[in-house]
């Protein structure tokens, strides 16, 4: 019963990283091996993804004009944009995916 009460307390976020977890371990026994991308899709698999999600969940501005009227990204969505990179690519490989090259 313990087990269940702490199943029902837990966020969103982490039913669906065990639900993650259970599936790439199911996929790993099946297959025996991850799936790995070239190191280049994955640079741009989490930077678009890391970008898409920044720009839809702020409600700032994520871009600012500089004194020349270069439109620049402004320090504070840089940093969320840096740690959303560390999330996709965890959540990648929680699903299963590495990078070429990684064992």
């Amino acid at each position: 019963m313990d087990k269940l009460k702490d199943i029902n307390n837990e966020s969103g976020w982490d039913r669906h990283m065990r639900h993650m977890e259970s599936i790439n371990k199911a996929r790993i026994k099946k297959t025996g091996k991850m799936n790995q991308i070239k190191t280049e899709t994955w640079v741009q698999l989490y930077s678009e993804l890391a970008s898409y999600i920044l720009h839809y969940s702020s409600l700032d501005p994520v871009y600012t004009t500089d004194k020349d009227g270069n439109e620049i990204i402004r320090e504070e969505k840089q940093e969320q944009y840096l740690d959303l990179t560390d999330v996709v690519e965890s959540i990648m490989r929680e699903s299963g995916l590495k990078k070429e090259g990684e064992s």
